[in-house]
């Protein structure tokens, strides 16, 4: 991989490490990285034999990383409306809302901050304003921090805050445009507006937001399957401006200067283009990385020095992470710079192993190797998968991506000139587009197109290096142990894993239940938000990444009724097609969701099952029970209407009563029929509303366990005090998601729980 003896030469790269494990270690308190600090230490003691005064730099420079980190806290949240004066940097234009990147400009504690201001487009208050980047304005909103992360394997908006430098957000419902007072950014924009309205009369509107993704960075445009496809081929990385095209610009730029200027002069034009690009596009991470490292090239041009990648990616890294040592969590940040970093230290090593120098299609096929290698541990990390085609992706995309990029931008600047000739331009792109999107469905199509990983243990990571270190060192003795090592955590995980766990997911108002026995999964609601379009709910943001999380592919799926707060995460699923079956209830409602539910069902070939009364069935080694609705009757109100089921298990004496949001009425339906519904864990109906959960229902139930799922600070009053009252009177374990975040409950043998509380779990910033 690398041979450390040389490059200890490379002072820049051991500043690099030792700075960015000290600040890991400090942002994450996790003392694995202490430890990996003083076993590299001592590596360099036993293996490289190195001085006392390069250990002790070593040290210096991992200690200056921890006291990098502040341990940053946010301010109290202010609990009153407030107006805030500020500039806006940027304005994304979503389906229901608008999302303003705004730099305070009051003097107080808000002064220079940035902030994220949501306003919805239905709100009449919000119709008729106009603003855009540049404009100073004043915002009228309740100030907000950042959402804590309360479901297992889902977004982090804290991090998203830190790693982006956001202070706080808020929800607008008024705002008053004070005119322009950037004019650079408003003059931006306009650019960036007009040529956005050309791609789209030139290319249509769904080329047009791929161009407007890949050219000016927005990809807010882009269509929820368009994004889906290239996530899912591993080709997301083109939809974003990365350093690959920067280097085609760059490249471009250079080659056309050189011709009318003097290298060096052309040099410096190409900088200044390149700036102005940069802001053009929005200051992306990976475009300023591949700016600053731009510059360094051309500086040891002018310097008549060799240019060192690792030196230059090393001093790169020292300076991002000066600037905010909270880029260690921004995924645009970890990608982009690991990817070069494995171009870097990979490459050379796996050119001489398979004996590859001077061969271009020999280093070419490398170079996409050690990319990969390295972006699939970090997507397995992230998000729970890998995308093994995604190497195929690359090898026949990439080629033609500096063919793409040139018509991409000769036709921007076409667009500003005369759209006729930009049309002309365009057909390259075009035809480029449709073959790229043709190859990506195909292979996509493919079997284990994505394969589930799970949750990835921080040291498999640091096991996974090792491996390819041994790999290409041909260092086999240490090559096996390594792999003994991986296979025998691997297989104690798998013996030590609870076999029987319940996961009630944070959905805000609404239900979402997981259940895992063995290797089967069983969905009871999916959650949703009416004010969200599908396609960007619960189903998409929680649920999916909790089962990549969990590694579980398709799940038998329940749904109790058709209220968009139960029902719009489920209809993501089976739009995403991670559904094996459906099973509803014999009342369920003939309405606008649940026909979008059954169509989408259809259209994916997902067998629907209707559950009547007195229906039990067992699927694998979890056994069902129907116990309402008794008869299929015209309900007051779709919460009465409600599938309530009980699950019991194999080999385990415990039993779930899921109640769906029925209301008393239907409580005492059950109670009248006599029906057995005692279970050790009760989902409390309808959110602890007080028009459920009656005494006699709970005591006929006596769970140990009360399962309350809603929205913390909720306008409903949810969960209602006198049910919290009851259920407190027979001793029962409460568990609330507004309190504490998503839950998991571990069965074990002994008729007993182990509860895991996911926010305890989690160091708060």
């Amino acid at each position: 991989m690398l041979d450390l003896k040389s490059k200890i030469k490379c002072p820049m790269f051991l500043v690099a490490v030792f700075y960015t494990l000290g600040i890991i270690f400090s942002c994450n308190k996790n003392f694995f990285f202490f430890y990996l600090f003083l076993i590299l230490i001592s590596f360099f003691i036993v293996y490289l034999k190195s001085n006392i005064s390069l250990l002790i730099l070593s040290a210096i420079i991992f200690f200056s990383g921890i006291t990098r980190i502040s341990l940053k806290k946010f301010d109290s949240e202010i609990k009153q409306e407030i107006n805030i004066t500020g500039i806006i940097y940027k304005l994304d234009n979503f389906e229901k809302y608008l999302r303003l990147t705004v730099k305070s400009k009051e003097n107080n504690f808000l002064f220079n901050k940035k902030i994220l201001v949501y306003i919805y487009k239905n709100n009449k208050n919000n119709l008729d304003f106009k603003v855009s980047p540049g404009s100073k304005v004043i915002i009228t909103g309740l100030l907000k921090l950042p959402d804590i992360q309360r479901n297992p394997g889902c977004f982090d908006e804290q991090k998203y805050f830190l790693s982006n430098n956001i202070s706080y957000k808020i929800s607008s419902d008024k705002i008053k445009n004070l005119g322009v007072d950037n004019k650079f950014i408003f003059y931006l924009d306009l650019l960036k507006t007009k040529l956005y309205q050309s791609y789209k009369i030139i290319l249509g509107d769904r080329k047009a937001n791929i161009l407007n993704s890949i050219i000016l960075g927005d990809k807010t445009s882009l269509d929820y399957q368009t994004s889906e496809l290239f996530k899912t081929s591993g080709m997301y990385h083109i939809l974003a401006i990365s350093g690959l095209h920067i280097s085609i610009l760059v490249s471009i730029v250079d080659f056309f200067l050189s011709i009318f200027f003097h290298k060096r002069l052309a040099s410096i034009f190409t900088i200044l283009i390149l700036f102005f690009y940069l802001n053009l596009s929005g200051v992306n991470l990976s475009t300023a990385r591949a700016f600053i490292m731009t510059i360094l090239f051309i500086i040891s041009k002018f310097i008549n020095r060799d240019y060192d990648l690792l030196n230059s990616i090393s001093l790169t890294i020292i300076i991002f992470l000066t600037i905010n040592p909270y880029f260690i969590y921004n995924l645009a940040f970890v990608y982009s710079f690991s990817s070069v970093l494995a171009i870097a230290i990979l490459n050379k090593k796996i050119e001489k192993l398979f004996n590859a120098k001077n061969n271009f299609l020999k280093n070419y096929l490398i170079s996409n190797i050690s990319v990969n290698l390295i972006t699939w541990m970090i997507t397995a990390y992230y998000f729970f998968y890998i995308t093994p085609y995604s190497i195929i992706a690359n090898l026949i995309i990439l080629p033609t991506m500096s063919f793409l990029m040139f018509f991409n931008f000769l036709t921007s600047i076409l667009c500003v000139i005369n759209l006729n000739l930009a049309k002309v331009s365009s057909v390259v792109i075009y035809s480029l587009l449709d073959i790229y999107e043709l190859i990506l469905k195909i292979l996509t199509d493919l079997p284990y197109a994505k394969i589930l990983t799970g949750k990835i243990n921080i040291f498999y990571i640091i096991l996974f290096l090792m491996l390819i270190y041994f790999f290409v060192n041909k260092l086999k003795k240490y090559f096996y142990i390594s792999i003994f090592i991986l296979i025998t955590c691997f297989t104690f995980i798998s013996f030590t894993e609870s076999s029987l766990e319940l996961t009630m997911l944070d959905v805000g108002q609404g239900d979402s239940f997981v259940i895992k026995n063995k290797n089967n999964f069983f969905v009871i609601d999916g959650g949703g938000n009416i004010n969200h379009e599908i396609g960007n709910s619960t189903g998409v943001n929680i649920l999916i990444p909790y089962l990549n999380y969990k590694v579980c592919y398709k799940p038998y799926i329940f749904v109790s009724h058709s209220d968009a707060d139960h029902i719009t995460g489920i209809i993501e699923l089976v739009k995403n097609k991670r559904v094996k079956e459906i099973y509803l209830p014999i009342s369920f409602a003939d309405d606008e969701l649940s026909r979008e539910l059954i169509k989408n069902a259809q259209e994916s070939n997902i067998l629907i099952k209707i559950l009547k009364f007195n229906d039990n069935f067992w699927i694998k080694d979890t056994f069902f029970e129907c116990l309402y609705p008794i008869k299929n009757i015209d309900f007051k109100n779709n919460n009465d209407s409600s599938l309530v089921i009980r699950v019991s298990f194999k080999n385990y004496s415990q039993k779930i009563l899921f109640t769906g949001d029925i209301e008393s009425n239907s409580e005492n339906d059950i109670l009248n029929s006599n029906i057995d519904v005692q279970a050790n864990i009760l989902k409390i109906a309808h959110h602890g509303s007080k028009t459920s959960s009656s005494l006699e229902f709970i005591l006929r139930v006596m769970p140990d366990i009360a399962l309350i799922s809603c929205k913390k600070n909720n306008t409903y009053g949810h969960p209602n005090k006198e049910v919290l009252d009851r259920l407190k009177n027979i001793d029962t374990k409460i568990l609330n998601t507004s309190d504490n975040g998503a839950f998991i409950i571990k069965f074990l043998k002994n008729n007993t729980f182990d509860i895991k509380y996911v926010l305890k779990n989690i160091r708060k910033i």
